[in-house]
């Protein structure tokens, strides 16, 4: 064998060689990326904190990873809810809506927030017998959304319903559950209302929340549930009532506006 087939023989080999290993250094980095996304999952925390600075206070941001779960919002999973809008104690209009977890990352906070969708089965034509009990800001009636949510070890959060004759929900206590659940845990949560809401828009909401007891029982797909009972109220003067369990999220939801509407939303079914 004549010295440059052996070379150029060396040279194949050196260089298929060269090729499966890093063929498969790559996948197993592949592997291994697609492994620790799959199981662990975490989401941004912002905190701030008001330090003293001689004769003045610093602000102090920082961030934190916390981990986060899809206990109950698991993709795939469909809540369906029958809703009821009540103005006076007559009860105006009747509702389902279904709220599917989607799995992905919401486009506006990814790096916090989930996405669920909701659809709605009212129709627009219902709108007429609530224009003059709500002013729905300008906003198109809608059959479909999508929306984020929080869910991880330090809180469950979501962005309430808040399309169609649900619109007043964006001015109520968002629904949240700050961990660890415990009778009388207290806690505060503040934001600022965007734009398309009419005269709310740029208000800034205080609502304060509480964990009263856990003593609601519920069933639901045959099956008995325990739900701890959180109320909470915000600074316009509205409060809301949650019925909460750690395997199913929200069973209830019951408004109660300063205009004498009050709206509830009870869980039916999971599938």
């Amino acid at each position: 064998m004549s010295g440059n087939k052996i070379i150029i023989k060396v040279f194949l080999v050196l260089f298929i060689w060269l090729s499966v290993t890093v063929s498969c250094k790559s996948t197993i980095f592949l592997l291994k990326k697609n492994k620790v996304e799959e199981i662990i999952e975490y989401d941004t925390l912002k905190f701030k904190s008001i330090v003293k600075n001689n004769n003045s206070f610093d602000t102090i941001e920082r961030n934190e990873l916390i981990k986060s779960n899809n206990r109950i919002f698991k993709k795939g999973r469909i809540f369906f809810y029958r809703s009821f809008f009540i103005f006076k104690n007559d009860t105006i209009l009747i509702d389902t809506i279904k709220i599917i977890a989607l799995g992905k990352r919401w486009f506006q906070q990814p790096n916090m927030q989930k996405t669920i969708s909701i659809s709605y089965s009212q129709k627009k034509s219902d709108s007429t017998k609530i224009s003059k009990i709500i002013d729905n800001a300008c906003q198109p009636w809608i059959d479909y959304t999508e929306e984020g949510i929080i869910e991880n070890e330090h809180q469950f959060w979501i962005h309430p319903i808040r399309n169609n004759q649900y619109i007043m929900c964006e001015i109520a206590p968002f629904p949240c559950v700050e961990y660890p659940l415990k009778i009388n845990h207290e806690w505060e949560r503040n934001l600022s209302i965007f734009d398309g809401y009419g005269k709310w828009n740029g208000y800034k909401l205080i609502s304060k929340y509480q964990i009263l007891k856990k003593n609601k029982k519920v069933k639901l797909n045959n099956e008995k549930l325990k739900c701890w009972e959180i109320i909470a109220t915000n600074n316009l003067g509205n409060k809301v009532r949650y019925f909460f369990n750690e395997e199913i999220g929200f069973f209830s939801i019951l408004y109660e506006f300063n205009n004498q509407v009050n709206i509830y939303l009870e869980l039916f079914q999971v599938n």
